[in-house]
């Protein structure tokens, strides 16, 4: 018996996947299924957040201040009509201060004063891996920014000193995509042990061959037209 969502699940990925290749009918299919499929569940998710979070105390009396929200979305809409248009500003400035404010106080706090306070640590630990670790720290983030801020330095300390901060750069930059591709990797792994599991490989095998000859084919007679 065929399963069907097995079925579904092999061939957007190897619809996915042919891309590897060149750019195909099958990778086209794959990438509007998902923009629609993300379109859509986004629409319903947000008509359900307005009936539940809006409609619903509006309707029974409890909070009439949401109509004013409600008001505020449908002039988003405006934009479309030109004599109107003006009116999508007032939503959008209202939409861009809040997002920003918020956005803001949560970026100083966790990429400015979280680090600064992380490097703010004590030379020595209760072990020597620790101090090891709280040493390099306290240097390469000293250095790095040294490298940042006195870029015209060209004496032979300033010198030694934007080196080792140019290391741990490199280090850091190395480290982060080592890391991406590692990740990248394991998406990679867990979905091949899916193709390859025996639930899936009758299908990834059938459905693998089918495209090759189907891409094969449309190679074929695009050559010929």
């Amino acid at each position: 018996m065929i399963d069907f969502n097995i079925l579904v699940a092999v061939f957007f990925t190897l619809c996915v996947y042919s891309f590897v290749y060149k750019e195909s009918p099958f990778w086209r299919i794959a990438e509007q299924t998902f923009i629609g499929l993300a379109l859509g569940y986004t629409t319903i998710l947000a008509i359900k957040n307005i009936v539940e979070v809006a409609w619903i105390p509006i309707s029974t009396g409890k909070n009439y201040w949401f109509i004013g929200s409600i008001v505020l979305g449908l002039m988003l809409y405006t934009r479309f009509i030109k004599k109107y248009a003006w009116a999508s500003r007032w939503p959008m400035a209202i939409l861009i201060g809040i997002g920003t404010g918020v956005a803001m106080r949560t970026v100083i706090e966790a990429q400015i004063i979280k680090q600064i306070s992380a490097t703010f640590i004590s030379l020595v630990a209760d072990t020597a891996l620790k101090t090891f670790n709280n040493i390099c720290i306290v240097i390469m983030v000293t250095t790095s920014l040294f490298f940042f801020t006195f870029t015209g330095a060209t004496g032979k300390v300033s010198g030694k000193i934007r080196t080792i901060g140019r290391y741990t750069l490199m280090l850091t930059f190395g480290a982060t995509f080592g890391y991406t591709v590692l990740t990248r990797m394991t998406l990679f792994i867990g979905r091949f042990s899916f193709l390859w599991s025996p639930v899936a490989r009758y299908y990834f095998i059938t459905i693998g061959v089918i495209m090759i000859i189907a891409l094969a084919l449309k190679e074929k007679i695009e050559k010929f037209i």
